[in-house]
């Protein structure tokens, strides 16, 4: 096991440099510069000697690969500069932001768990029934309609028609119902039809036949030999939608005006906030790649055969 994690975690190092070089060439490529961001976050007017001081003061004249490093080996100690548009330390912005999109994302993981397992093993115990039609329907269109205009339809219909929910804000969970089943439909539907089929598949086993003819109930057959070994497939996409789900609080904290590392993110790419950028993809990077490094860890839990040596 021990071989198996520094394994992953040596995996982990190339990934995430490859995230961080894609970032910052990205950034310093763009048409303007930096300093003609924090010029334009001022809103004073600068000569260009003015400007050009700045550039050599803050080292953008140096070589890129310079630049990189500089930023780089700061970026490990967890210092990812100041914002240009706050003055801020990005990581406390970071910090600051992140309860509200930790919340958000683990309420749409859970709907999607929810409904994902429980459409799919209806699906699968009810085969080619009216009812296997319509939960798959249903996946499907979760899945297939985008998140912005699910969003929409949500405040149309709970919001502004009926009145049951407010729109805005994140205090309470009144709040956090139409933004977590928005962004989690759609893990919802790929989980229901992978639950589906993988049950379907199982079911064919011998081992299947074996416990029935045991006598076992056939809840205890379900759940304990047909499901657990089924959603080995479905952990591992879990795992990948997960970085989905983060993609996603960006336009449903838009959508919705809530706080979080998403809307931070949108409010400094859209002011050329370029070390706010830099930390916040980054960040959800990091978080990605560690949450995949537990999805493989958990298939030795979820199938005894796997072991890690």
């Amino acid at each position: 096991m021990r071989e198996y994690i520094l394994k992953q975690l040596m995996v982990t190092v190339p990934t995430l440099l490859g995230v961080s070089i894609a970032v910052f060439l990205m950034l310093h490529l763009t048409p303007g510069g930096a300093v003609e961001a924090i010029v334009l976050q001022g809103g004073a007017a600068i000569s260009a000697e003015t400007m050009a001081e700045m550039r050599e003061d803050l080292g953008f004249n140096d070589p890129l690969h310079v630049q990189y490093w500089r930023f780089f080996s700061k970026a490990i100690r967890g210092d990812f500069g100041r914002s240009y548009r706050t003055q801020q330390p990005v990581t406390d912005m970071i910090l600051q932001a992140l309860p509200g999109t930790a919340q958000l994302a683990v309420a749409g993981l859970a709907i999607a768990l929810v409904l994902g397992l429980s459409m799919g093993v209806i699906s699968a115990l009810r085969h080619n029934t009216w009812i296997d039609n319509t939960c798959m329907a249903v996946a499907m269109l979760g899945w297939s309609m985008p998140q912005f205009w699910l969003g929409l339809l949500f405040i149309l219909l709970f919001s502004v028609r009926l009145g049951w929910l407010p729109i805005t804000g994140q205090e309470g969970v009144k709040r956090l119902v139409m933004p977590a089943f928005t962004l989690g439909l759609s893990t919802a539907g790929v989980t229901a039809r992978l639950v589906r089929t993988g049950m379907l598949e199982v079911l064919r086993m011998d081992y299947v036949r074996t416990a029935r003819a045991k006598g076992l109930r056939e809840s205890v057959v379900i759940l304990r030999h047909v499901l657990r070994n089924a959603l080995i497939p479905v952990v591992t996409v879990v795992g990948l939608q997960f970085g989905r789900l983060l993609g996603g609080t960006v336009v449903i904290e838009t959508v919705f005006a809530r706080q979080g590392v998403g809307r931070v993110a949108l409010q400094a790419l859209l002011t050329r906030d370029m070390p706010t950028v830099q930390g916040t993809v980054l960040f959800l990077a990091v978080v990605y790649v560690a949450v995949n490094i537990l999805v493989d860890f958990s298939y030795a839990f979820l199938d005894p055969r796997i072991r890690y040596v």
